[in-house]
């Protein structure tokens, strides 16, 4: 495998592909030693494509192939839904059963990877064990009762409308142009040189949105609600605050007031932790009340910062 990008993917990720690879006949002899993942990705591009099998690639081994310890076992997914219940559906539950339900609940989703759509495939991650699984905080999620795996997928598709690219072209240029004027340092020297520079200018645009529009000194947080295959050093678990005190809604409503002129901002109240990662391990911190503001920008990135103020 090219050096290069064997050292962008997680050794998990490149050992379950070297599994694989072995399991379809497509290391070996044949294959050459090396070249049974770069073959198996070539295959899987392919058929992502929807194009036939290539002439030159060998054939999958015939028969069931050996169980790997690695790869994920059908059916054994496990997405973890952190969503609201609708006031509607709450109200019907007081009224016809005499249960009283909380405005925010959890719901376990037990998939099978190999059928997911698109949509929720992307929120997975192979964890220490070699099971797929995945967290979502959605406190905008309003659901009558338990999520179902079709009704998110459509709803996660319905936050990522199609956009011309057009638009997209005019909001690189917006964000250019702010950036050479109010961007930090390091954003205008990556600007300057042709290196990557969307993502950061969008995230410090968002900081500087909201701090305007508030009009005052917050302390401002990256979220990082999922562990990355990079392997981040420390990750957030959030939950949706569900009986905040007066004083937290309030907060909420000033806030929610003052940042009116900022489209498509969502602010939610939350609790959690933040969580350490050593030795591939997730260890608690302490746990925290903030405000989450998200925001998806027109180049289909979602920004989530949070705000620690009481």
């Amino acid at each position: 495998m090219n050096p290069e990008i064997r050292f962008r993917v997680h050794p998990d990720i490149y050992q379950l592909a070297e599994h694989r690879a072995q399991e379809l006949g497509l290391s070996g002899a044949d294959a050459g030693r090396s070249a049974g993942v770069p073959l198996l990705a070539r295959a899987a591009f392919y058929q992502w494509l929807g194009l036939p099998w290539p002439e030159d690639l060998p054939r999958p081994q015939s028969g069931p192939p050996p169980q790997s310890s690695l790869a994920p076992a059908a059916g054994n997914s496990r997405l973890t839904v952190h969503h609201s219940l609708s006031e509607t559906y709450r109200q019907q539950c007081l009224e016809q059963q005499g249960v009283a339900l909380p405005s925010a609940t959890t719901t376990v989703l037990e998939l099978d990877p190999r059928s997911l759509p698109r949509e929720l495939r992307r929120c997975l991650r192979l964890d220490s064990t070699g099971q797929l699984s995945g967290l979502l905080h959605l406190p905008e999620l309003a659901w009558d009762g338990p999520v179902t795996a079709q009704g998110l997928a459509e709803f996660l598709a319905a936050r990522q409308p199609s956009r011309p690219l057009q638009s997209v072209q005019e909001w690189e240029h917006t964000l250019a142009s702010w950036a050479q004027k109010e961007g930090s340092e390091l954003l205008r020297a990556r600007l300057e040189e042709g290196f990557s520079w969307l993502l950061l200018a969008e995230s410090e645009w968002m900081r500087w949105r909201i701090l305007e529009a508030v009009a005052e000194p917050l302390d401002l947080e990256e979220l990082r609600a999922e562990q990355s295959l990079a392997g981040e050093s420390w990750v957030h678990s959030l939950y949706p605050e569900r009986e905040p005190t007066l004083e937290r809604i309030q907060l909420l409503r000033a806030m929610r007031n003052r940042s009116q002129g900022v489209t498509g901002l969502r602010l939610s109240l939350v609790s959690g932790t933040r969580d350490r990662i050593e030795s591939r391990k997730r260890i608690s911190g302490e746990p925290f009340d903030a405000l989450l503001w998200q925001l998806e920008t027109p180049s289909g990135h979602q920004l989530g910062l949070l705000s620690h103020q009481s």
